[in-house]
Formats: structure tokens, sequence, C-alpha cells
């Protein structure tokens, strides 16, 4: 299927991509959806590069077992594109079991496919 920038088709595609393989701690598939430079910051606000995210997944030091979206937004704008989301994610973190809300800011990227370039995720402390 060809690449459209107009279009939020692709890059929703690609979300749930990224979230299948968080699941499934599938490092192969985070190789290909995230960006060389890309920076995660995490719920505790530490900034992590790529090979930090995927080397957490493969070493098993957290492992997803839950993500549950509730709301989700996508927006695109030339080669650029958002996602903005918030989420129910369990698993556990260096061996200690968590189950939190979380809001996920993402900013996408499209050349031959969309792949991620910065990341935030912060604790929902209240309804929204």
């Amino acid at each position: 299927m060809p690449r459209v920038p107009h279009s939020t088709d692709d890059l929703e595609a690609a979300e749930l991509e990224l979230q299948r393989a968080v699941l499934a701690a599938d490092v192969i598939a985070l190789e290909a959806l995230l960006d060389d430079e890309v920076e995660f910051v995490d719920p505790a606000g530490r900034v992590l590069t790529k090979a930090e995210d995927i080397e957490a997944h493969r070493s098993g030091r957290l492992r997803i077992t839950e993500f549950t979206v509730e709301r989700q937004r996508v927006r695109v704008i030339e080669e650029l594109g958002t996602t903005d989301l918030i989420a129910t994610v369990a698993g556990t973190h260096e061996g200690a079991p968590f189950r939190t809300r979380l809001r996920y800011q993402r900013t996408w990227r499209l050349s031959d496919s969309w792949t991620v370039v910065s990341a935030h995720a912060s604790p929902v402390t209240r309804r929204v």
C-alpha cells in the first residue's frame, strides 16, 4: 500500500503496530518503528535512547502485558504526524509489577514508512 502523507490511516496502523510490538516484546518490529535518533521520555522523566528502550524489552527488564487504549487522536501534516493517546498499561519493570494509566504523545516522520522520532509518556492522575 503506498504511503499517503495527508492520510491518518497509515499512521493509525503504525501506532497499532507499535502497541502490538511492545506487548509482544518484538524487538525486530520496534527496531523498524523507532527512528535511530528517537528519544523517549518515560513516566519517571528519564530520557531513553532507541538502544536503551529496545534493550529493556529484549532483556525482559520491561514486560508489558496489557496496553488498553482508552482514547486516541491521530494527526498528520505533510510528512509529520502525532499520536496522542491515553492507555492503561500493565506489566513488570525490573521484576516489579505495575498497572497505570498513561498519556503517550508521539511524533512520527514519514519516509519509506512511519517511524517515531520523539515520544513522551506521563501518568494520568485524573479522568480526562
